[in-house]
């Protein structure tokens, strides 16, 4: 998973299949990408330490931030959700600079 900034406030979401690296597709039986960030320092340790969540739908679904939140960083964790509700493993922590 990375954040793309492309407009002012707003980050994209780029995910891809694991077993395909080169493309943007959920995997087989995957219904969302779940998301949890948490903005400013101090960078949190693990993904519970993440106040703020948000489930991607589709790879390059944008995240909307209001104009006090531009230039903050942005940590974040993320992980799959198949169509039954289980969950796969966190993934490493990204950061991005809110544009």
């Amino acid at each position: 998973m990375s954040l793309v900034a492309e407009e002012a406030s707003v980050l994209h979401v780029i995910y891809s299949d694991p077993s395909a690296p080169g493309t943007h597709y959920k995997p087989a039986n995957v219904a969302f990408c779940e998301l949890v960030y948490k903005l400013g320092d101090p960078v949190p340790k693990n993904a519970g330490e993440c106040p703020e969540r948000y489930n991607v739908c589709r790879s390059h679904e944008g995240i909307v931030f209001t104009q006090d939140q531009r230039g903050k960083t942005i940590y974040a964790f993320a992980r799959w959700v198949n169509k039954n509700g289980k969950m796969g493993p966190w993934s490493d922590l990204v950061k991005a600079i809110i544009p």
